[in-house]
């Protein structure tokens, strides 16, 4: 494994990150390819985008109105494993106010 590799993504067709249509619990695909800049090895991201719905956070004392979002991924190619991303963006201007990153077991391909 080669720390500090930088993997690129892109999602053809392109995956909206904030639906402002969404309802609670409402989820819809993605899936990114990317390769990695050093060793031009390949990966694939699948999974699912899910609206988990409005929360109120409390930002430097105040509270703030927020949108939920979930991400939970599964990696196959050169890496395997999956993940899931929670982001929290503000409703007024869609600021990320807080994120969290799991990732389960990962695996990288030796090449």
């Amino acid at each position: 494994m080669v720390v500090g590799e930088t993997t690129e993504f892109t999602c053809d067709p392109p995956v909206p990150v904030i639906r402002l249509d969404a309802h609670e619990d409402d989820s819809w695909d993605a899936r990114c390819g990317g390769e990695s800049v050093g060793q031009k090895t390949t990966v694939v991201s699948e999974g699912t985008n899910t609206f988990v719905g409005r929360e109120q956070l409390e930002v430097d004392g105040e509270p703030v109105d927020a949108l939920r979002y979930r991400q939970v991924r599964t990696l196959s190619g050169a890496q395997s494993g999956d993940e899931e991303t929670e982001y929290w963006y503000a409703e007024r201007d869609g600021m990320v106010l807080r994120s969290t990153h799991r990732h389960g077991r990962v695996t990288v391909a030796s090449g």
